[in-house]
């Protein structure tokens, strides 16, 4: 396969696998359900367990409470750099109270390993590539926001209430407030690994926003 295809094709069949697990019937162990971090972090640990050979279990470190930001690579190779096999990543729950893509990346980690070796574009994807997805940004965000009804209203940012989202360097404005601790987390990440390729699955809105999604000036 050419290099230059391979970009392309990864994000076609992220793309299309994403679609896929939102609409499939999942038959497999893990509950419809909110999960809480000692549920996620028992999940990861029994899905790498589970699939040793295609999984790496990490922590790129720990929120303001001190959580585990909890990282899953899933892959033919999971542990070792490939030349011309591209990274890809995933991130959820930048905002503790937007819990949709936290659920949904804890299924599309259970579809990819249960699905291995089992449907080709699967086994495609992960021999040509490796997903690491981060099921959740903001692990304290969400435990105030799963105090609340349905996830709803407070925990939107984290321990001190900083909003994640707007707390990255940005290309046209100078930084006000303070690098917060699971900002320069993900900052260290995404500068010692090479992603060719990023989602970051919020809720509340249909739309998506590709870099750079701000502008200088009003022309």
């Amino acid at each position: 396969m050419k290099a230059s295809r391979l970009p392309r094709l990864t994000l076609a069949s992220i793309l299309t696998l994403t679609l896929l697990v939102s609409r499939s019937q999942n038959t497999n162990a893990l509950d419809f359900v909110y999960h809480d971090a000692v549920q996620l972090e028992a999940f990861l640990t029994n899905i790498s367990q589970t699939y040793p050979e295609i999984t790496r279990l990490y922590s790129i470190g720990k929120s303001i409470n001190g959580v585990d930001l909890w990282v899953i690579a899933i892959g033919e190779s999971p542990r070792d750099h490939v030349t011309l096999r591209p990274n890809v990543k995933y991130v959820g729950n930048m905002h503790g109270n937007e819990v949709v893509g936290r659920e949904e990346l804890l299924h599309f980690i259970e579809y990819l390993v249960t699905n291995y070796g089992q449907m080709e574009n699967v086994t495609h994807l992960l021999n040509t590539s490796t997903v690491h997805i981060l099921p959740s940004m903001n692990p304290d965000g969400f435990a105030v926001a799963s105090t609340e009804p349905a996830c709803n209203g407070i925990g939107r940012g984290n321990a001190k209430n900083y909003d994640l989202n707007r707390n990255f360097p940005d290309f046209f404005r100078q930084a006000t407030t303070p690098i917060q601790q699971e900002t320069q987390l993900i900052i260290d990440w995404i500068t010692s690994t090479q992603f060719v390729l990023s989602a970051n699955l919020h809720g509340g809105a249909v739309c998506v926003s590709y870099p750079f999604d701000t502008y200088l000036g009003s022309k």
